[in-house]
């Protein structure tokens, strides 16, 4: 008899109701790694056999169950909806070891969905039921905290405070044989040292990961470590092997239905291909890629695969039905009798009348569309001289403060941004990463006239973006702002921090600038805020977003918040999110 047969066994015969639901729970654990349906269908017959019982803790891990399946799937709405319903329930049991297990799979759950704030609550709310368990119960979480900790440095760009945490989860794990979790932790620490350009000991630790997650017979991570020794195969240009590696993974991911995996697969192709040079293999990816995110918690992800697909081989073929379909019309108005003929007129009449319509419609359309464009380029010849004035009265205040060979330096990058600056507002769309660079030039000057150290980053996938075009100068007044009414205010001894994040959101470039400052709260008190200033230059910057928005069809998003309000922790700063309009094109292209 089998594992899972004498498992099944177990369940038909046993009177006792906690055997039964730790026998569930056995077998929807082992299936969830490389048989999701399976673990579904165990996960609620936990879940019935819970409410039929009433016993609220195993209704609770039931949900959780639930939740750990839809975060494989990608499905984070499902997840996060399962596990608050069992968060739910935990309480009304006052089971404590309960509460802490299911607020540490909510910190994981936002954690996955890139919402830091909630992220940070339940994990606050995690550690504060840490401290109440007795210590055989903490070790287990004690992992799972480092781990998570370590995915939050990753994220913040601390590759090193992350490869400590995993560390501390791996030694915790070893000591107490979890081979899961200790799969997770290798490969964790093999996607660090990937990051960090550690080559040999990405590998090292991918492998080991590999080795157990196919002792384990665990698909999911199986196809993960795949995924991630394509990577560091594509680093070292054995591109026909990355190929195979990629092509595995791919096939154990549909084979999961896991469409994360799916997306960091999709990117692994497109790596290869840049790395080939292969632009429409690449291009194919990187559509396919955008589909399979819009598809989720909505299609499969075979159906956003194959549309992709149907667009890539048969666009032609469309075309040649379009024309054939056209030629049987004509020759069937043709064979007509003269009662055909009248209605052929009549036809051809109506026909007159729809394309005089459709022209009228077209040419109104065309005349908004001028009109949108002449306000845009309206807009953005205010800018310049609005950029220009607050660059000159900096200069002012440094010439008045500072000696002259300072002032001459500061003069000579000026004029280079200066240069730069006026040669990219001639143009309606420039490279994110030329955008970038003039940004980057623009803060180190800042903080020269400040005399204050400022750390600024600017995070965003190489790979993925370079080829995007951004309209220029719609990020710079919001970095002023920032500077002017946020950094200023900080102590002398408080490093100013800025960081501005690009993510491709459907038809638009998903930007978010956060610093550190002292917030809009704290700013609006002091009254800092110039109305002035807002309107010449911040809404200017909406107004061209507008503008843009709506001639390329997409939906307007702003917004300005305080950091404060986000975060139970003593985080002060402003968060500014909008999307931006892009456009791809290939550098050689572009003029």
């Amino acid at each position: 008899m089998s594992f899972t047969d004498s498992m099944k066994h177990v369940i038909h015969t046993t009177l006792n109701d906690s055997t039964k639901m730790k026998t569930l729970q056995i077998l929807t654990v082992y299936y969830a790694t490389n048989n999701t349906d399976s673990a579904k269908r165990y996960a609620n017959i936990m879940l019935e056999y819970g409410i039929k019982t009433k016993r609220l803790r195993f209704q609770g891990v039931a949900y959780a169950n639930l939740a750990e399946i839809e975060s494989q799937l990608g499905n984070y709405a499902e997840q996060i909806k399962y596990l608050i319903k069992g968060l739910q329930l935990m309480e009304g049991s006052k089971d404590v070891e309960g509460l802490m297990r299911m607020n540490v799979r909510l910190t994981e759950a936002f954690l996955a969905s890139d919402d830091t704030t909630n992220t940070l609550i339940h994990l606050k709310k995690t550690e504060g039921y840490y401290n109440t368990l007795e210590e055989r119960k903490r070790k287990y979480i004690y992992s799972k905290m480092n781990l998570i900790m370590g995915s939050i440095s990753l994220k913040r760009n601390k590759p090193k405070a992350a490869i400590e945490y995993f560390n501390n989860a791996l030694e915790r794990i070893s000591v107490e044989g979890v081979p899961w979790m200790k799969a997770r932790a290798l490969q964790s620490l093999g996607k660090t040292y990937n990051i960090m350009g550690d080559v040999t000991k990405a590998r090292d630790f991918y492998s080991k990961a590999l080795t157990i997650s196919k002792d384990l017979n665990s698909h999911i991570d199986i196809s993960a470590c795949r995924e991630g020794l394509a990577s560091l195969l594509i680093k070292q240009d054995r591109t026909d092997s990355a190929l195979v590696f990629i092509q595995q993974a791919e096939k154990m991911a549909r084979k999961m239905n896991d469409q994360l995996t799916l997306v960091k697969v999709y990117d692994k192709y497109i790596d290869l291909y840049t790395k080939l040079g292969n632009s429409n293999k690449k291009i194919f990816y990187l559509e396919a890629k955008q589909k399979l995110r819009d598809s989720l918690n909505a299609v499969s992800f075979n159906e956003a695969l194959a549309d992709a697909q149907i667009k890539l081989r048969n666009h032609e073929k469309e075309k040649e039905n379009e024309l054939l379909n056209e030629k049987n019309k004509v020759l069937e108005l043709e064979v007509k009798n003269s009662r055909g003929r009248i209605l052929l007129i009549v036809i051809i009449g109506l026909g007159l009348v729809f394309v005089l319509l459709f022209r009228n419609t077209y040419q109104k359309l065309k005349s908004e569309k001028t009109n949108i464009e002449l306000e845009h380029k309206l807009l953005r010849s205010q800018m310049n001289p609005h950029f220009m004035f607050n660059s000159l009265s900096t200069i002012q205040s440094f010439v008045l403060s500072e000696t002259p060979i300072k002032a001459a330096k500061y003069l000579s990058l000026f004029s280079n941004l200066m240069r730069r600056t006026l040669d990219n507002s001639r143009k309606d769309y420039i490279f994110l990463e030329e955008e970038i660079d003039v940004l980057n030039s623009y803060l180190e000057l800042e903080a020269i006239r400040m005399n204050r150290l400022m750390n600024f980053s600017f995070q965003y996938d190489k790979q993925s973006l370079g080829g995007i075009l951004v309209p220029p100068m719609l990020i710079q007044p919001h970095l002023e702002n920032s500077i002017k009414h946020g950094l200023k205010n900080l102590p002398e001894n408080v490093p100013g921090e800025i960081t501005v994040s690009f993510r491709l959101y459907e038809k638009a470039l998903y930007c978010v600038i956060t610093d550190n400052g002292i917030g809009i709260n704290e700013s609006m008190k002091l009254k800092v805020n110039s109305p002035a200033h807002q309107s010449s230059g911040i809404d200017i910057t909406k107004k061209r977003l507008e503008l843009l928005c709506k001639n390329m069809r997409i939906q307007y998003y702003f917004k300005i918040s305080d950091r404060s309000d986000q975060s139970p922790l003593d985080i002060t700063g402003t968060i500014v999110e909008f999307i931006l309009p892009w456009k791809y094109e290939t550098k050689g292209s572009h003029s």
